[in-house]
């Protein structure tokens, strides 16, 4: 079963743009998908995570990571989610 995660990130967020190859890297190596959420599109979203950016959560919600997000942290949350979704 493939899993998937989402990506939260906003215009201009430069810790976001540093981060997001290495969650899309992670989640290749574990079979998963990346979906990249802008939050400026989404007011749900942009109240939330305003100053929290960038966030990696499972599509149903739950924050695996957030901030600045170092290899170790990101790969062991994402496998501990993909273990749960299969």
């Amino acid at each position: 079963m493939s899993s998937s995660v989402e990506f939260l990130t906003r215009t201009g967020c430069t810790l976001c743009g540093e981060s997001e190859p290495l969650v899309r890297q992670i989640a290749t190596v574990l079979g998963m998908r990346v979906e990249r959420v802008d939050i400026d599109t989404r007011p749900d979203l942009s109240d939330e995570f305003h100053t929290r950016v960038p966030v990696v959560r499972l599509p149903d919600g739950p924050v695996l990571a957030e901030g600045r997000l170092d290899r170790g942290r990101v790969t062991r949350a994402m496998l501990r989610a993909r273990i749960r979704r299969t």
